[in-house]
Protein backbone atom coordinates (compact mmCIF):
# COMPACT_ATOMS: atom_id res chain seq x y z
CA UNK A 1 0.00 0.00 0.00
CA UNK A 2 0.82 3.79 -0.24
CA UNK A 3 1.99 5.36 2.44
CA UNK A 4 -0.22 7.60 4.13
CA UNK A 5 0.96 8.38 7.65
CA UNK A 6 5.11 8.56 8.21
CA UNK A 7 6.65 9.05 12.03
CA UNK A 8 10.12 10.08 12.92
CA UNK A 9 12.17 9.18 16.32
CA UNK A 10 12.53 11.00 19.34
CA UNK A 11 15.54 11.85 21.16
CA UNK A 12 15.80 13.21 24.74
CA UNK A 13 17.15 16.37 26.37
CA UNK A 14 17.69 17.14 30.39
CA UNK A 15 17.53 20.88 29.57
CA UNK A 16 16.80 23.34 26.89
CA UNK A 17 20.78 22.40 25.30
CA UNK A 18 21.63 18.92 26.22
CA UNK A 19 20.13 16.24 24.33
CA UNK A 20 20.55 12.37 25.58
CA UNK A 21 20.23 9.62 23.14
CA UNK A 22 17.34 7.21 24.06
CA UNK A 23 18.96 4.58 26.26
CA UNK A 24 21.52 6.20 28.00
CA UNK A 25 20.26 8.18 30.67
CA UNK A 26 16.64 7.38 31.80
CA UNK A 27 14.15 4.67 31.74
CA UNK A 28 12.20 6.36 29.24
CA UNK A 29 15.60 6.41 27.10
CA UNK A 30 15.39 2.65 27.53
CA UNK A 31 12.39 2.11 26.67
CA UNK A 32 12.02 4.25 23.75
CA UNK A 33 15.37 2.38 22.03
CA UNK A 34 13.53 -0.73 22.22
CA UNK A 35 10.33 0.52 21.09
CA UNK A 36 12.15 2.53 18.07
CA UNK A 37 13.81 -0.65 17.39
CA UNK A 38 10.80 -2.72 17.11
CA UNK A 39 8.79 0.39 14.72
CA UNK A 40 11.98 -0.22 12.44
CA UNK A 41 11.00 -3.79 11.84
CA UNK A 42 7.30 -3.23 11.95
CA UNK A 43 7.71 -0.75 8.99
CA UNK A 44 10.06 -3.21 6.93
CA UNK A 45 7.07 -5.59 7.72
CA UNK A 46 3.14 -4.64 7.71
CA UNK A 47 3.90 -1.10 9.08
CA UNK A 48 3.80 0.53 12.34
CA UNK A 49 1.02 0.42 14.86
CA UNK A 50 2.09 3.44 16.55
CA UNK A 51 3.49 6.80 15.92
CA UNK A 52 5.13 9.87 18.05
CA UNK A 53 3.35 12.83 18.35
CA UNK A 54 6.46 15.18 18.88
CA UNK A 55 7.31 13.92 14.88
CA UNK A 56 4.79 12.67 12.30
CA UNK A 57 3.09 13.70 9.07
CA UNK A 58 -0.19 12.88 7.60
CA UNK A 59 -0.57 12.58 3.79
CA UNK A 60 -3.31 15.12 2.79
CA UNK A 61 -5.85 12.86 0.90
CA UNK A 62 -5.10 10.04 3.79
CA UNK A 63 -6.10 12.33 6.51
CA UNK A 64 -9.24 11.50 8.92
CA UNK A 65 -10.90 14.00 11.74
CA UNK A 66 -9.90 12.32 14.78
CA UNK A 67 -12.52 13.53 17.96
CA UNK A 68 -10.53 15.19 21.18
CA UNK A 69 -10.17 12.38 22.96
CA UNK A 70 -8.53 10.13 20.37
CA UNK A 71 -4.55 10.06 20.21
CA UNK A 72 -3.09 10.69 17.18
CA UNK A 73 -0.46 8.60 18.16
CA UNK A 74 -2.32 5.47 18.28
CA UNK A 75 -5.41 5.99 15.87
CA UNK A 76 -3.77 7.29 12.83
CA UNK A 77 -1.56 4.30 11.66
CA UNK A 78 -4.29 1.86 12.02
CA UNK A 79 -7.32 3.79 11.00
CA UNK A 80 -5.14 4.78 7.43
CA UNK A 81 -4.47 0.97 7.50
CA UNK A 82 -7.72 -0.05 7.67
CA UNK A 83 -8.49 2.51 4.44
CA UNK A 84 -5.62 1.02 2.31
CA UNK A 85 -2.90 3.26 3.87
CA UNK A 86 0.18 2.34 5.20
CA UNK A 87 2.24 4.18 8.31
CA UNK A 88 6.16 4.32 8.39
CA UNK A 89 8.96 4.93 10.69
CA UNK A 90 11.62 7.36 8.95
CA UNK A 91 14.71 6.61 10.88
CA UNK A 92 16.35 10.13 9.46
CA UNK A 93 13.10 12.00 11.13
CA UNK A 94 14.09 13.24 14.51
CA UNK A 95 12.31 15.42 16.89
CA UNK A 96 14.04 16.61 20.48
CA UNK A 97 11.91 15.98 23.64
CA UNK A 98 12.40 17.21 27.30
CA UNK A 99 12.80 14.22 30.18
CA UNK A 100 9.81 14.36 32.95
CA UNK A 101 11.93 14.77 35.23
CA UNK A 102 10.15 12.14 38.12
CA UNK A 103 8.28 8.91 38.09
CA UNK A 104 5.17 10.20 39.21
CA UNK A 105 5.05 13.05 36.24
CA UNK A 106 5.76 9.93 33.89
CA UNK A 107 2.93 7.95 35.39
CA UNK A 108 0.27 11.14 35.05
CA UNK A 109 1.71 11.31 31.87
CA UNK A 110 0.89 7.66 30.93
CA UNK A 111 -2.27 7.67 32.79
CA UNK A 112 -3.25 11.03 30.63
CA UNK A 113 -2.82 9.48 27.04
CA UNK A 114 -4.44 6.19 28.05
CA UNK A 115 -7.76 7.93 28.99
CA UNK A 116 -8.93 7.45 25.34
CA UNK A 117 -7.52 3.88 24.88
CA UNK A 118 -11.05 2.32 25.70
CA UNK A 119 -12.29 4.66 22.67
CA UNK A 120 -9.57 3.83 20.50
CA UNK A 121 -9.62 0.32 20.87
CA UNK A 122 -13.22 -0.83 21.13
CA UNK A 123 -15.06 2.08 19.40
CA UNK A 124 -12.40 2.31 16.57
CA UNK A 125 -12.45 -1.68 16.51
CA UNK A 126 -8.71 -1.16 16.40
CA UNK A 127 -9.34 -4.97 17.83
CA UNK A 128 -10.78 -5.84 14.68
CA UNK A 129 -8.50 -7.56 12.15
CA UNK A 130 -10.70 -6.79 8.75
CA UNK A 131 -8.31 -4.61 6.32
CA UNK A 132 -4.86 -5.11 8.41
CA UNK A 133 -3.25 -8.14 6.02
CA UNK A 134 -1.82 -10.92 8.16
CA UNK A 135 1.33 -9.38 9.52
CA UNK A 136 -0.02 -6.13 10.56
CA UNK A 137 -3.26 -7.89 12.25
CA UNK A 138 -0.39 -10.00 14.02
CA UNK A 139 1.61 -6.41 15.16
CA UNK A 140 -1.86 -5.28 16.35
CA UNK A 141 -2.06 -7.86 18.65
CA UNK A 142 1.37 -8.17 19.69
CA UNK A 143 2.56 -4.90 20.44
CA UNK A 144 -0.71 -3.22 21.19
CA UNK A 145 -3.72 -5.61 22.54
CA UNK A 146 -1.61 -8.09 24.26
CA UNK A 147 0.32 -4.58 25.61
CA UNK A 148 -2.85 -3.05 26.88
CA UNK A 149 -3.79 -5.93 28.30
CA UNK A 150 -0.48 -6.81 30.49
CA UNK A 151 -1.84 -5.48 33.93
CA UNK A 152 -4.53 -8.29 33.88
CA UNK A 153 -2.24 -10.58 32.04
CA UNK A 154 0.37 -10.54 35.04
CA UNK A 155 -2.52 -10.25 37.98
CA UNK A 156 -3.53 -13.73 36.22
CA UNK A 157 -0.31 -15.04 35.91
CA UNK A 158 0.83 -14.36 39.61
CA UNK A 159 -2.56 -15.72 40.63
CA UNK A 160 -2.12 -18.89 38.59
CA UNK A 161 1.92 -19.33 39.52
CA UNK A 162 0.78 -18.93 43.59
CA UNK A 163 -1.97 -21.90 43.11
CA UNK A 164 0.33 -24.16 41.55
CA UNK A 165 3.34 -23.45 43.41
CA UNK A 166 1.39 -24.96 46.47
CA UNK A 167 1.90 -28.46 47.73
CA UNK A 168 -0.34 -30.74 46.94
CA UNK A 169 -2.71 -31.75 50.20
CA UNK A 170 -2.02 -35.10 51.61
CA UNK A 171 -3.83 -38.18 49.29
CA UNK A 172 -2.84 -36.02 46.13
CA UNK A 173 0.34 -36.54 45.20
CA UNK A 174 0.53 -37.53 41.59
CA UNK A 175 2.27 -41.18 40.85
CA UNK A 176 4.98 -39.29 38.97
CA UNK A 177 6.13 -37.17 41.82
CA UNK A 178 9.84 -37.06 40.31
CA UNK A 179 7.95 -34.83 37.56
CA UNK A 180 5.17 -33.09 39.67
CA UNK A 181 8.19 -31.67 41.93
CA UNK A 182 10.10 -30.30 38.51
CA UNK A 183 6.90 -28.85 37.38
CA UNK A 184 6.40 -27.15 40.87
CA UNK A 185 10.20 -26.19 40.73
CA UNK A 186 9.32 -23.85 37.82
CA UNK A 187 6.17 -22.77 39.39
CA UNK A 188 7.75 -21.36 41.97
CA UNK A 189 10.41 -20.14 40.26
CA UNK A 190 8.15 -18.06 37.72
CA UNK A 191 6.41 -17.20 41.24
CA UNK A 192 9.95 -15.48 42.90
CA UNK A 193 10.27 -13.90 39.50
CA UNK A 194 7.18 -11.71 39.62
CA UNK A 195 7.65 -11.20 43.32
CA UNK A 196 11.19 -10.36 42.70
CA UNK A 197 9.86 -7.36 40.08
CA UNK A 198 7.40 -6.14 42.50
CA UNK A 199 9.68 -5.75 45.40
CA UNK A 200 12.59 -4.47 43.11
CA UNK A 201 9.61 -1.71 41.92
CA UNK A 202 8.18 -0.99 45.53
CA UNK A 203 12.20 -0.51 47.07
CA UNK A 204 13.38 1.30 44.08
CA UNK A 205 13.44 5.16 45.85
CA UNK A 206 15.46 4.10 48.65
CA UNK A 207 17.36 1.44 46.31
CA UNK A 208 18.61 3.54 43.42
CA UNK A 209 20.21 0.94 41.55
CA UNK A 210 19.59 0.72 37.88
CA UNK A 211 17.72 -2.75 38.04
CA UNK A 212 15.27 -1.62 40.69
CA UNK A 213 14.97 1.39 38.43
CA UNK A 214 13.55 -0.19 35.86
CA UNK A 215 11.62 -2.31 37.36
CA UNK A 216 9.58 0.23 39.05
CA UNK A 217 9.34 1.87 35.39
CA UNK A 218 7.87 -1.43 34.30
CA UNK A 219 5.44 -1.53 37.05
CA UNK A 220 4.25 1.90 36.71
CA UNK A 221 4.15 2.47 33.40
Amino acid sequence: PEVGYASGAVSFTTDESAPVAAGEASEEGAYWRLENMIRELESELGGITAGNGAIYAVRREAYVPLPPSRSHDLSFPFLLRKRGWRAVHVVAARAGEKMVPTMEGEFARKRRMMIGLPDIVLADRMWDPRGYGAMYGYEILSHRLLRYASPFLHIKLLAASVMLSRRPRSGRVPLDTGGHRRRTGIYRFALGAQLALLVLAAVADRLPVRPARLARYYVLT
